[in-house]
């Protein structure tokens, strides 16, 4: 009984533990899973490269009998989690940690729900090619119906280590895997009924294995490995098998017991999360820059390079170094493997540049630089300078007015454009004709340049100035506000005022009301349309009231001659005199109805 008990414990070891690795079969029909990785060479899959922290997570689900029918188990695995945690003398350790339940049952003596199950340990794995050497520390523990259960797996030595893979791995590659004595030493420390000493040997090996392709699989480009009973797909992007299910029995066998073994009618495995990075093999570099070879300074050339392709086909972008310094100063967008891209430059000075270029791919993988493309700059001469500029030189704000100068040439017959600056802060450019207009929106003098500039950007020296003088007067003063010369407090009462300006600019007014306040400034208005403003006191009193005009470009005129206001004090009266004031004229008019109609 102890045995066949044991041999449970010995199925789920073996389908954690090899999950991990291998993607084969055990000698005795127990099947197990592949580990392969990488996509460089031009292969399907490479030896894999694992760093500390690498981590996979699984849900696993295992349901199956013994060939007597006394025995039956359903255990399903949640977050059963392996993580690299050394690398050191050529050897992965990897810890293992997860929980799982389910039911299980030995005949009428023990049945019922497995809860609380916990599994922690450690296995090793050659790093030159994913053999598996041992695990060591399993320990699970958990309760079926009311017994605790608790099994210590010393060790689980393979002699010699066992290779399931082949490296490299393609698409048809089959392989036959060499049959390998599995040695187990551990402990049942309970139930009680079943305790003991572990020593056992099995075998593994023994087969063929075989890639049949690539598809699909949760979410991953993945490859199908076919071993007997059981498919599993590894995806070089998770680093592991991303998911495996048998389509028929697996049987296993133990030493000392030749006619009797357990049917896995069903397995099932699927990576829940990873935070593995397969190795980023660095891209090609691209070929050498195609581009103009003969240029002026300051004018933009197009350059493009490509053949930059990545082994892991990841998409890829390439920069560009201008000046022959050894560093990148332009990326181009990403684009895909091998793919052509380009990227525009102006060089601002004569001389010799050699360009090249690098590509990198999405994952941050460099190449070595590209061969150089020598390309030639010639000066940039400017245009010549423009004559001072002619037109008014005195004016009225706010008005426009026009200025010439003349054509100029340009020495590398580029084509030329003119910039007027006007002296008061503004310029304006990119004309075509040799001329411009402008408005000032504020008095002063002011000195009127221009220069020319070609396509390639170098620009003639200023011209001389030309002094203008912009003048503007202010509104005439507005007459004094008319409206209301009395009126109640706390009453809104409504005020025009008008007035006109010598050069006909719009018009705003403010009002000042007496009291210590005034109005915002009201407009804008054409000259000689009335603006309307309300006011309220809140106090009686006399007041005045004036208003000034200001023109759209801020010239003041002076306070108009003011409008006096009376403002008295509004009598309240007590509602009852007032009722008894209203029947007193009521008795008077019924009085006089009388004498006259006695």
């Amino acid at each position: 009984m102890g045995k066949k008990i044991v041999l449970i414990n010995i199925l789920v070891i073996l389908l954690i533990g090899n999950i991990f690795v291998s993607a084969v079969r055990i000698n005795l029909s127990v099947n197990h899973f592949a580990l392969v990785t990488g996509n460089s060479n031009g292969n399907d899959a490479e030896l894999p490269v694992w760093e500390n922290g690498d981590f996979w997570t699984y849900d696993i689900t295992i349901r199956g009998n013994d060939n007597s029918g006394d025995i039956s188990f359903d255990i399903s695995f949640s977050n059963l989690k392996f993580t690299v945690i050394s690398d050191t003398d050529n050897v992965y350790k990897i810890s293992i940690n997860g929980v799982f339940s389910g039911t299980g049952s030995y005949g009428d003596s023990l049945s019922g729900q497995i809860r609380d199950g916990k599994i922690t340990g450690v296995e090793y794995i050659d790093k030159s090619n994913l053999s598996i050497k041992n695990l060591k520390n399993i320990h699970l523990t958990g309760k079926i119906t009311v017994l605790d259960f608790d099994v210590d797996i010393d060790t689980i030595d393979f002699s010699p280590p066992y290779a399931p893979l082949v490296f490299p791995m393609n698409v048809g590659d089959s392989w036959k895997v060499k049959t390998t004595v599995m040695k187990l030493k551990g402990y049942i420390n309970r139930p009680s009924l079943i305790s003991g000493e572990l020593d056992l040997e099995l075998q593994v090996g023994g087969y063929t294995a075989k890639c049949e392709k690539k598809e699909n699989k949760e979410g991953y480009q993945a490859i199908k490995i076919k071993q007997n009973n059981t498919n599993s797909w590894y995806a070089p992007d998770a680093g592991n098998v991303v998911y495996a299910k048998n389509f028929g029995n697996i049987k296993l066998f133990m030493w000392g017991l030749p006619d009797y073994y357990y049917d896995v009618t069903f397995f099932e495995m699927k990576l829940k999360d990873t935070n593995y990075e397969p190795p980023n093999d660095p891209p090609s570099a691209p070929n050498r820059p195609s581009g103009e070879t003969n240029g002026r300074a300051g004018v933009e050339y197009t350059y493009c390079v490509s053949e930059g392709y990545d082994p892991n086909d990841d998409q890829v972008k390439y920069g560009f170094d201008w000046n022959g310094d050894g560093t990148v100063d332009d990326w181009t967008d990403l684009v895909n493997s091998g793919e052509k891209a380009c990227k525009a430059h102006v060089f601002t000075s004569e001389g010799i540049y050699k360009v090249k270029a690098k590509t990198m791919d999405s994952r941050g993988a460099k190449s070595g630089w590209s061969p150089e493309l020598i390309v030639h700059i010639a000066p940039n001469n400017p245009p010549s300078t423009p004559d001072k500029p002619s037109g008014p030189t005195q004016g009225i704000v706010g008005s426009e007015y026009t200025y010439t100068t003349n054509e100029v040439t340009d020495p590398d017959n580029d084509d030329v454009t003119y910039e007027f600056e006007w002296g008061d802060g503004e310029t304006t450019t990119g004309l075509d004709a040799p001329s411009a207009s402008h408005i000032w929106k504020t008095k002063g003098n002011f000195v009127v340049k221009v220069r020319a500039r070609d396509s390639c950007g170098a620009a003639s020296a200023w011209s001389d100035g030309l002094q203008v003088s912009m003048d503007n007067n202010p509104p005439v003063t507005p007459t004094a506000p008319e409206g209301p010369r009395s009126g109640r407090k706390n009453t809104e009462l409504s005020y025009t005022a008008y007035t006109t300006d010598p050069e006909g600019h719009k018009i705003y007014y403010k009002f000042d009301w007496g009291d210590g306040t005034t109005s915002d400034w009201l407009g804008p208005k054409n000259p000689g349309d009335k603006i309307v403003a309300t006011h309220t006191w809140e106090n009686k009193g006399d007041y005045e009231i004036r208003v000034k005009a200001k023109d759209e470009y801020g010239e003041l005129s002076d306070w108009s001659e003011p409008l006096p206001i009376k403002i008295p004090l509004q009598k309240v009266v007590n509602p009852i005199i007032l009722q008894l004031l209203n029947r007193l004229k009521e008795s008077i008019l019924i009085l006089r109805l009388e004498e006259i109609f006695p």
